[in-house]
This record gives C-alpha cells, structure tokens and sequence, in this order.
C-alpha cells in the first residue's frame, strides 16, 4: 500500500483467523497527523493511562493539570511528578 511517510505513520494489520479467514486493517494517516487531529481530551485521556503506568490516578491527575496550566516549566520539572512513589 501506499505510504505517506514522513508526512504521516501509515500502519496496518492482517490476522488469519484459526478457519482461514482473515481480517485486515490499513490506516494511511495516523491520528494526529493532517486532517486527522487529537482533541484535546483524548489527549489527556492517553496521557492519564500511561502515566497510571507508573503513579496512581491522583498523582497523575495532578501532573495532567499542572501540564495544561502551564505549571510544569521543564521537562525536568514534568519528570520529578512521574517517579513511582514510595509506598
């Protein structure tokens, strides 16, 4: 399939199924790029999920408001909130 790289991260799938079928995905423009973008609360939706990878809901709440408020002034600052806390 066509490519729009680097423009876009085209991707895709194909999965045969255990009765042979299969099934197949193409996506030629990742969400987020071109015509395509994220809203803003889907953004911090993803964020809340990877964070709660590493810190609890509330702790990534906290880091998702002091992002978006401007609060964070570095990365440095950003990171410090994402270390796993002691339990």
């Amino acid at each position: 399939r066509a490519t729009r790289f680097p423009a876009a991260f085209s991707g895709g799938a194909a999965v045969t199924l255990r009765d042979g079928s299969s099934l197949t995905e193409h996506i030629p423009v990742n969400k987020g790029a071109g015509d395509r973008p994220i809203p803003p609360a889907e953004i911090v939706e993803k964020f809340r999920a990877n964070a709660g990878l590493l810190v609890d809901a509330a702790r990534a709440d906290q880091i998702a408001r002091m992002v978006l408020n401007g609060r964070g002034k570095s990365v440095r600052d950003v990171m410090q909130y994402l270390r796993p806390q002691a339990e």
